[in-house]
């Protein structure tokens, strides 16, 4: 990605850092090597809330809950965080819980990262990992690998022809992996 200049950003949820009630070393390790590789991370709310579940108030402490680790990481290297993006993409129920949230936003410094290919890629990742823990042939996991990307190249074919069809051309796109 770095190679190709593609801009990144990991967005993290904090309490999956820990495990029980121990915090991974290695999936802090594993930020620290995305940051020194040039890349971004964004805050992703602690628990990977719903908004539209939890309400606006439990939904801004999980967005301050999902920061006590990132701010100082970022902090170290002269960085703040500034890139959120709502789990789910679920921006409320109303216009006021939309607005509510975006202004907490704002007065967090935060700026909602944009999506426009949004597809349903995890499930191969779900498929791969049970694949893996059956251990399934390697026919098996490259069926797997070989399927992913025919289902992305087929996503990505159809939202570069949305984009063409509503605005009469080609957008650079942001895709939620």
């Amino acid at each position: 990605l770095k190679q190709e200049s593609v801009p990144v950003i990991g967005f993290v949820n904090e309490g999956l850092l820990y495990e029980g009630d121990t915090l991974r070393p290695e999936r802090i390790r594993m930020l620290d090597d995305w940051l020194d590789a040039g890349f971004e991370l964004g805050n992703h709310t602690r628990w990977h809330s719903d908004l539209n579940a939890v309400g606006v108030r439990r939904f801004e402490q999980g967005i301050l809950d999902g920061e006590r680790l990132l701010r100082p990481m970022l902090a170290k290297r002269g960085l703040k965080p500034h890139w959120f993006r709502y789990p789910f993409l679920r921006t409320g129920t109303t216009l006021q819980d939309k607005a509510d949230v975006e202004a907490f936003l704002a007065r967090h410094g935060y700026r909602i990262a944009p999506v426009t290919i949004n597809s349903s890629e995890w499930v191969f990742a779900l498929a791969y990992r049970r694949a893996i823990a059956a251990h399934a042939p390697e026919v098996t996991l490259q069926r797997v690998r070989d399927d992913y990307i025919a289902y992305m190249q087929a996503e990505l074919g159809y939202y570069e022809q949305r984009s063409v069809a509503l605005l009469g051309h080609e957008v650079p796109q942001v895709i939620l992996l």
